[in-house]
């Protein structure tokens, strides 16, 4: 795997002091790309893995019926 091959777009964030803070509600949308459908959603879960902040929640409907 290779991260370079997944995005986040970020909305609803602000910078302070080098941080990168939210502002409520969907703040992301993390894409991937890969040899297939299939593994583009497997890269997206393990990068979201990587990723955490407080009261942080996803959606684990989309992209399912690709597993």
């Amino acid at each position: 795997m290779n991260p370079a091959d997944s995005m986040v777009f970020h909305m609803g964030t602000s910078s302070e002091n080098g941080k990168v803070l939210t502002n409520g509600g969907r703040v992301f949308c993390l894409t991937s790309y890969g040899r297939s459908i299939f593994d583009a959603v497997e890269i997206s879960k393990e990068e979201l893995e990587k990723i955490s902040f407080t009261g942080m929640e996803y959606r684990r409907d989309i992209g399912y019926e690709f597993e």
